[in-house]
């Protein structure tokens, strides 16, 4: 068995991969990104503004996004935590959804699975014949086969995961956009990346922004400009990593 220093070996390694990875392929998505105009850009956040207030704007704080060029990840959110994490990719006839920290997500789902600490990622295809594989990754990177050609009910008791993360994608991709994280503990706002350089921020209000840092984040916001009480729009001088 391999000790704790080949384990992380191995994990710095993939890794490392995958921050290569993503950078080719946010620089692709964010490269064409850069080409909306700015008058565009702020349709989409008015639109947002619209469709959005206290009374539903919470999924943005439950579920949180980075993308990962075709293949973003998204967090479950408790407060500024995330619990677990995941990577969906959608096909006409199957869907793969790559789960971490999964011991939360068995318990997020209610799902008729036994968590083992051998594999700290479980990958979930969902077949074109509709029936469940789960292949786990132990710590020495080997795939290993935990289930195959299961029956959705008999996994899903409550809540079918493939159908909450397409909806999720789908809300995402409606209204176009690349980014969104939620900062409780500096005062509850939500970020959305509508572009490399264009974020939207909903601010619940001013007044209950942490004050070791509300001079900081009124600064911001005073660089770009309020499309309405609670929606701030600004651009950044330079496109930032997405990820």
């Amino acid at each position: 068995m391999a000790g704790p220093l080949a384990t992380s070996t191995f994990k710095m390694k993939h890794m490392k991969y995958i921050l290569i990875l993503s950078c080719l392929l946010l620089f692709d998505s964010c490269s064409v990104s850069n080409k909306i105009s700015d008058d565009e850009i702020e349709k989409r956040a008015i639109k947002i503004a619209e469709l959005y207030d206290s009374t539903n704007i919470d999924i943005f704080k439950t579920w949180g996004y980075t993308p990962r060029g075709q293949a973003g990840i998204w967090f479950k959110n408790v407060g500024d935590s995330s619990i677990y994490r995941c990577i969906f990719i959608d096909r006409i006839d199957s869907a793969n959804l790559m789960v971490m920290q999964y011991d939360n997500f068995i318990k997020d789902f209610n799902l008729k699975i036994t968590y083992d600490t051998a594999y700290w990622r479980v990958t979930m295809q969902k077949q074109e014949n509709r029936l469940i594989k789960i292949i786990g990754v132990d710590n020495h990177g080997k795939d290993v086969l935990i289930m195959d050609n299961v029956p959705q009910d008999s996994i899903f008791t409550t809540e079918n995961p493939f159908i909450k993360f397409k909806e999720l994608t789908e809300l995402k991709d409606s209204l176009k956009i690349f980014g969104i994280h939620y900062y409780e503990n500096l005062g509850g706002f939500i970020q959305f990346h509508l572009s490399a350089q264009h974020l939207l921020t909903y601010v619940p209000n001013i007044d209950l922004l942490n004050p070791k840092f509300k001079q900081v984040w009124l600064n911001e916001f005073s660089k770009g400009k309020w499309i309405s009480k609670h929606w701030n729009l600004r651009k950044l001088d330079k496109p930032m990593d997405l990820g």
